[in-house]
């Protein structure tokens, strides 16, 4: 981009500060509910579609939802489970699909609403620094330039994690202490016997998966 830029005014131009699952799932049910209509997907981390969530090759970070319930579009319930029995090969373990599995399928809406509407989707790898009401719509400052779009949707998905009250500086610094679970090397962790997790949520699951082996025990605290 590296340019300011005016959305063309034959239809509304809608920018989207975020591409994970929320913001391609707007992007995309926009771009089905109006030919007029022009989206913009901004994303810093320059990847399109999984989000973090969904952005996994671990077999064990399954969905907690059921495939009926995970569509991408509310009135085609069956979306995904017809999506799935195309694809020659995909895992699931108890009736639940891997959130790998479900990052290729938010990413095959991407590749469809660009093979679709290509003039219509346009993605900006960049970040999102500034947002300012200008006339009647909103200029938005990234790392590469700048937009001008007629409405904005933030969907900033996960934020990063920040260490709770009570870390203190030599902690964090250990190698033993893993401030972000995101980015959680399994291999540095090989000779712990006793992991404590800090939180009690999904991503508290996702790590303990993605920790476990035999002998070893985990403390979460909530």
């Amino acid at each position: 981009m590296s340019q300011r830029h005016r959305a063309q005014r034959d239809g509304p131009q809608i920018a989207i500060v975020g591409a994970g699952f929320s913001g391609l799932l707007t992007a995309v049910n926009l771009l089905q509910a109006s030919s007029a209509v022009r989206v913009t997907l901004i994303e810093r981390r320059g990847v399109f579609g999984p989000g973090t969530a969904y952005d996994t090759g671990n077999p064990q970070h399954l969905l907690n939802v059921r495939l009926d319930n995970m569509s991408a579009f509310p009135d085609r319930p069956g979306h995904l489970a017809d999506w799935l029995a195309e694809q020659p090969s995909w895992r699931a373990q108890d009736g639940f699909i891997t959130r790998g599995v479900y990052g290729d399928y938010l990413q095959s809406l991407l590749d469809a609403a660009l093979d679709d509407a290509p003039e219509r989707l346009t993605l900006i790898g960049a970040e999102a620094r500034a947002l300012d009401r200008q006339d009647d719509g909103w200029r938005i400052g990234t790392s590469d330039g700048e937009i001008v779009v007629d409405q904005v949707v933030l969907a900033l998905g996960n934020l990063e994690p920040a260490s709770p009250p009570g870390v203190d500086a030599a902690v964090r610094a250990s190698s033993a202490y893993v401030e972000n679970p995101w980015r959680l090397d399994a291999a540095s962790a090989e000779t712990a016997r006793n992991v404590l997790l800090i939180g009690s949520g999904l991503t508290m699951v996702d790590a303990a998966l993605t920790l476990r082996r035999p002998g070893r025990r985990f403390t979460a605290l909530s």
